[in-house]
């Protein structure tokens, strides 16, 4: 049996390419960016981007519920301060006004089956 040799290039067809020079991080400071986007209390409110273009204000906050809010900032930790000191309303709780403005009506309902109850035992 012949001795195994060893080739420079193991696999002849794929064309050699020089490495790349590192380039810098897609977004800068990501893990930052990733707390606030996804571990933050603003996850559930908010959509996130990163727009590389914008040079002064890169990063990006859109209010889910109402897409006409947004908000942009030069670093992640400005765009958390930004979110911290807005408040929207929430419209997920409409009804809440509904419930106080019926609440005579439901407290008389509430002590109509109260009685009905009471009278069933």
């Amino acid at each position: 049996m012949p001795p195994a040799t060893q080739s420079k290039r193991p696999r002849p067809y794929a064309p050699e390419r020089e490495p790349e020079p590192a380039s810098e991080p897609r977004i800068p400071d990501r893990d930052a960016f990733y707390e606030l986007a996804e571990l933050s209390r603003h996850a559930s409110r908010w959509h996130f981007t990163y727009d590389r273009s914008a040079s002064k204000a890169p990063y990006t906050a859109t209010n889910c519920v109402e897409p006409r809010v947004s908000v942009a900032a030069s670093s992640v930790q400005g765009l958390e301060h930004v979110l911290d000191d807005i408040r929207l309303p929430n419209p997920v709780r409409r009804y809440y006004r509904l419930a106080h403005q019926h609440r005579p009506t439901a407290d008389q309902e509430r002590a109509d089956l109260d009685l009905l109850a009471r009278a069933a035992r």
